[in-house]
């Protein structure tokens, strides 16, 4: 039903053309699907963030976090949860945050850097969840952290876009630490360097 109302005004948008209105099919689709009910959010916004990996397997012991993942050449392609480590709430997640996850040596006691590389990229907040197992609200620069706390654990899988009213956006020095993504795709990726 929903698919045929769809076509059917795909039809009246070509006709609206012809009649020189300023109307997009895009514009149009999005009414229809408002008028059929589908929930769009047109406001969502992109966050910048970062990811990192050891550059050698070598280091791995060094780095004294079992969630750390040694980098591979296909990952500049794009990367999935399931080819991390890391875990959220039993589950592959790739861990993120605004600010680079610097690796320290944890085994010598000088606490020297790790050789690591560090992926940038963007993501739209309804793509960014908040990691149950490990977050703290003042890293997202939440004033209202009961409001917070109430959203966070009234959704099984919360996302930045469920509390975006609450968190500080424009701060550039908040980490945003305890977040994950599922995957970055190609597109998405800003740089790829080694630090």
């Amino acid at each position: 039903m929903v698919e045929k109302y769809i076509i059917l005004n795909i039809e009246k948008v070509k006709l609206l053309k012809k009649s020189n209105k300023k109307i997009t099919l895009s514009e149009e689709f999005l009414r229809m699907q408002k008028l059929a009910g589908i929930q769009i959010n047109e406001n969502t916004q992109e966050v910048i963030l970062n990811t990192s990996f050891l550059q050698s397997q070598d280091d791995f012991e060094r780095g004294g976090d079992e969630g750390y993942t040694t980098w591979k050449s296909e990952f500049k392609n794009g990367l999935k949860a399931t080819q991390q480590n890391f875990k959220s709430s039993g589950k592959s997640a790739i861990p993120v945050q605004r600010i680079k996850f610097e690796m320290i040596d944890t085994i010598s006691n000088r606490g020297e850097d790790i050789p690591y590389i560090n992926v940038k990229f963007k993501k739209s907040l309804n793509e960014v969840f908040i990691d149950l197992d490990d977050y703290d609200p003042e890293e997202f620069g939440v004033e209202d952290f009961d409001k917070f706390d109430e959203i966070v654990e009234s959704k099984q899988n919360p996302t930045l876009q469920d509390v975006s009213e609450l968190i500080d956006l424009k701060n550039k020095d908040l980490s945003f630490y305890g977040c994950y993504v599922l995957d970055i795709k190609p597109n998405e990726i800003i740089k790829i360097t080694k630090e």
